[in-house]
């Protein structure tokens, strides 16, 4: 199912913000068991339905937010090392040869 990336990016934001599962349930309307499974990726939810919780947690669409720590992780074992690492710089390229000269 194709909700397990917005749901883990939501887990963690709500995470950050210090709520738990059952406050962000309580205050966008929904049933704890729903949202835990959006977490999880084991059940899609409507617009209405992100666009209430992505209020609550001051998210804004395309801003995941970096530090947080992973879903599978307490708030306090986050270190700030959970991040992906630093993709590789490409070396650089050596010139083009040039063309031979004509005669």
């Amino acid at each position: 199912m194709q909700s397990r990336p917005i749901g883990a990016v939501v887990q963690r934001a709500m995470i950050r913000k210090g709520m738990s599962s059952a406050e962000l349930a309580s205050e966008v309307d929904m049933r704890e068991d729903v949202l835990t499974k959006f977490f999880y990726g084991q059940r899609a939810i409507d617009t209405n339905e992100l666009a209430r919780i992505m209020d609550t947690l001051d998210l804004v669409m395309g801003s995941a937010p970096e530090s947080a720590p992973s879903p599978a992780s307490p708030p306090e074992a986050a270190s700030g090392t959970n991040a992906p690492a630093p993709a590789e710089p490409t070396p650089p390229q050596p010139p083009a040869p040039e063309p031979p000269a004509s005669s």
